[in-house]
């Protein structure tokens, strides 16, 4: 492999992750997200630290919680509201949920198709360097795979600032948790041993 297939092997590396990454950041229809609203509702009712949003059991909960993590990187302010309105107007929250999830698959979307134009666009200077050996078109191509790879490296770094800000809150959510073990317990045994009557 020469050195302008290496560079463009690089930038395609790069540029490959970021479809990816955008890929993962929306969902493409609301079926996750119901089923994150639905295992949201039952974590509150059970209370204690399984309720906050993102955090669902079973198989696949791993992946949802990305996606909402992701959800949350794009979109913080939205997220915000609706994690607010959950607690007053559920059917609205789930409401304002899908709509943001139907923005955030059609602008991903677009994303996409750009990502994949430059992505050709890069292949068609390739071949013409190939056939003239022009040093500015190597130039070129080298500023074009600086440019993807720059990107892939800023979005692995908000990724991590958000992961980094996840794990803090995530944190303080379990030592209040356990500062509160002894209440909880208490809750839950009331619960479950004087269950509301019903008419």
């Amino acid at each position: 492999m020469n050195k302008v297939m290496l560079l463009v092997a690089a930038g395609m590396f790069g540029l490959g992750t970021s479809i990816v990454f955008a890929d993962e950041a929306a969902p493409a229809t609301d079926q996750p997200v119901k089923k994150e609203m639905k295992e949201k509702g039952r974590g509150e009712r059970r209370g204690g630290p399984g309720g906050e949003m993102g955090e669902m059991g079973g198989p696949g909960g791993d992946n949802q919680r990305m996606m909402m993590d992701r959800m949350m990187m794009k979109y913080p302010k939205e997220m915000e509201e609706i994690k607010k309105l959950r607690e007053t107007d559920p059917e609205a929250a789930k409401s304002k949920m899908q709509e943001l999830s139907k923005k955030a698959g059609e602008e991903m979307k677009a994303e996409r198709e750009k990502m994949q134009a430059e992505r050709e666009k890069v292949m068609e200077m390739v071949k013409t360097y190939q056939k003239d050996k022009d040093p500015k078109m190597l130039e070129q191509i080298k500023a074009k795979v600086t440019e993807q790879y720059t990107q892939r490296l800023e979005n692995m770094k908000k990724k991590i600032e958000f992961d980094e800000n996840n794990i803090k809150e995530r944190k303080a959510k379990y030592d209040e948790a356990v500062a509160n073990k002894d209440q909880e317990i208490t809750k839950r045994l009331e619960r479950i041993t004087n269950p509301p009557k019903m008419d």
